[in-house]
C-alpha cells in the first residue's frame, strides 16, 4: 500500500494516506478500527491504521474459519481423510496448533484416549496412527453392536411371557 499511493495519486504524507484510507474503507471494515479513525494518532497514523486493520481482519477471519471448522464432523471418513478435509477448508487462515486441536477434538473419545500420549508426533503421523487404530478397532465396534442387538432380543423374549402373565393376573 505504501509506495502505491505516491505513484498512483501523489499521496505521500502519513496524514494524506490515513485520510484517504479511512474514507475509502467499507463501513463493515471501518467498524473494526473505529477508535483509530475517531481518535487519529498524532504520529504514524497511517502505519497504525494499516497494522491494526491487518491484525484485526486476520483475527476475524481466523475466528470465522474456526467456527466453520468446529461444525465439521468426521462422519465415515478415516482420521487422515478428515484431517485433509479440515486442512483444505482452513487454507492458511488457521494455525497448525489450532487445526490439531480441532481435528483431535472431533475424533471418537476412545481414539482420543489412545492418542493422548502421542502428542509429540507430527499431525500427519498422528493421523496415520489414528487410521491404524481405526483399522484395528473398527470391526470390533460393529461386532459389539450386533451382539447388543441379540441381547436385547433375548431380553424381550424373556419379558414377553412375564408381561402376559401379569396381564392375566390383573385384567383391565
Amino acid at each position: 500500500m505504501g509506495l502505491g499511493f505516491s505513484v498512483a495519486w501523489g499521496v505521500t504524507s502519513e496524514e494524506q494516506k490515513f485520510s484517504y484510507v479511512s474514507q475509502a474503507l467499507d463501513p463493515r471494515v471501518a467498524v473494526e478500527v473505529r477508535e483509530i479513525i475517531v481518535n487519529t494518532p498524532a504520529e504514524n497514523a497511517y502505519k497504525t491504521l494499516k497494522t491494526q486493520l491487518v491484525k484485526r481482519l486476520n483475527t476475524f477471519q481466523e475466528q470465522k474459519t474456526r467456527r466453520l471448522l468446529e461444525m465439521e464432523e468426521m462422519g465415515d471418513r478415516k482420521p487422515s481423510q478428515f484431517l485433509r478435509h479440515l486442512q483444505t477448508l482452513a487454507g492458511t487462515t488457521v494455525s497448525d496448533s489450532m487445526l490439531r486441536t480441532l481435528w483431535f477434538s472431533r475424533l471418537p473419545s476412545s481414539m482420543q484416549t489412545m492418542l493422548a500420549a502421542q502428542q509429540d508426533l507430527s499431525l500427519e503421523r498422528l493421523a496415520d496412527l489414528a487410521d491404524s487404530i481405526l483399522d484395528l478397532t473398527g470391526n470390533r465396534a460393529t461386532v459389539a453392536a450386533i451382539a447388543n442387538i441379540d441381547v436385547a432380543s433375548q431380553i424381550q423374549q424373556i419379558l414377553s411371557p412375564l408381561h402376559e402373565e401379569l396381564a392375566n393376573l390383573w385384567p383391565s
